[in-house]
């Protein structure tokens, strides 16, 4: 049977080949759909406009992850063909990472914060906890499988082989192209559950437009934005406390020196010397951090959205999109296109690796 039963209901018919190897008995689709139905309701039912913005957010980010895994993937694939064993397992194993990423942007149970720059072990248990067991879409071998190329990505990087240790990376190729491939259409038929059951709301709605681009940007833009904020907080702090300390250190060395000269025998040279290096030590400090402060102010100043994400942005912050989550398999074509994922194709002729590959990869995971 196959999970284009649900997708009848809604008049469209896409490519669940995948997905129905996973789960291929008739009613255990139906209560896959059933249980995440009802998962996304009640995620939904008192979701409010600044809730959905951070969905539109998630759901552009998990479109930005498919296209990430499928680039990584057809890279995987020319370094295999041209024998680039250290650049194979590394690709292969960040194409597995993204495609299981952009699955998490969408479990209705996991706050959008928690989701950036999520570690390696952290995605793997929330992958495990979301999408694995009694209702999800994978078993254990999708864990082994992430943790067999987590190992093999490690051992080629670290102890950089001279020969080919591990003899089935075609078919380790194969495995994981297939387990990717599911994960994209996972991705596709929970988003569109989603969308069938959540709210959709204007740009005008928003109560905090400024926190929602705050956070647009900082999982968009081209630098880590929260630790630059850590920085900026710790420069500052820093800054302050030592400016407090120069300033009673250079006080009291002023002092020493207008008590000298008023006739205070007591203090002698090494008094007025340990003051005046305590006091321009403290200053080296101070300066020090402005220098550092000031750095990272520069760099918030110039923060910008990655390129690839202006256009979808400038559509967002122009109200011309309503604020939810999409059904991602009809918006895949049109964010390629805003992403300029034919940019490349411009100038240059790629030798080896064609950026619209990846684009050929998504569109045939859908229809």
């Amino acid at each position: 049977m196959s999970f284009n039963s649900y997708y009848d209901g809604f008049g469209f018919r896409f490519n669940t080949t995948y997905i129905d190897a996973c789960i291929p008995d008739e009613k255990q689709q139906n209560e896959y759909c059933k249980i995440w139905t009802e998962k996304y309701k009640k995620c939904f039912a008192g979701a409010t406009p600044d809730d959905m913005g951070e969905w539109l957010i998630k759901s552009q980010k998990s479109i930005w992850e498919i296209y990430s895994s499928a680039t990584i993937l057809i890279e995987a694939e020319c370094n295999l063909n041209n024998n680039c064993f250290v650049a194979f397992y590394f690709c292969l194993y960040y194409a597995l990472f993204h495609a299981m990423y952009s699955l998490l942007f969408i479990a209705p149970d996991i706050q959008l914060d928690k989701l950036y720059r999520i570690s390696h072990a952290t995605l793997l248990n929330s992958f495990k906890d979301h999408y694995t067991g009694k209702n999800g879409m994978f078993d254990e071998k999708a864990i082994e499988q992430f943790e067999n190329l987590k190992y093999k990505r490690e051992y080629y990087s670290y102890n950089s082989p001279l020969n080919l240790v591990f003899s089935d990376a075609d078919d380790e190729l194969k495995r994981t192209k297939k387990l990717i491939l599911s994960l994209f259409q996972t991705m596709y038929l929970n988003s569109y559950i989603a969308s069938c059951n959540s709210k959709m709301y204007n740009l005008n709605d928003l109560s905090d437009p400024t926190g929602f681009h705050t956070k647009y940007v900082k999982f968009f833009s081209n630098v880590d934005i929260v630790k630059l904020y850590e920085d900026l907080k710790k420069y500052e702090k820093d800054k302050y406390s030592l400016m407090d300390k120069y300033y009673k250190l250079e006080e009291n060395k002023n002092q020493l020196i207008a008590a000298r000269k008023a006739g205070d025998t007591s203090i002698d040279n090494k008094i007025i010397s340990d003051a005046s290096r305590n006091a321009a030590q403290a200053k080296t400090k101070l300066d020090d951090t402005s220098i550092k402060l000031e750095r990272v102010e520069k760099e918030l100043s110039n923060v910008s959205l990655d390129e690839a994400a202006k256009n979808v942005f400038h559509e967002v912050n122009h109200g011309e999109r309503v604020i939810g989550i999409t059904k991602i398999q009809l918006e895949v074509d049109h964010m390629f296109d805003e992403f300029h994922g034919y940019d490349h194709m411009e100038d240059t002729e790629p030798i080896g690796f064609n950026p619209c590959e990846a684009n050929n990869l998504v569109y045939n995971s859908i229809w």
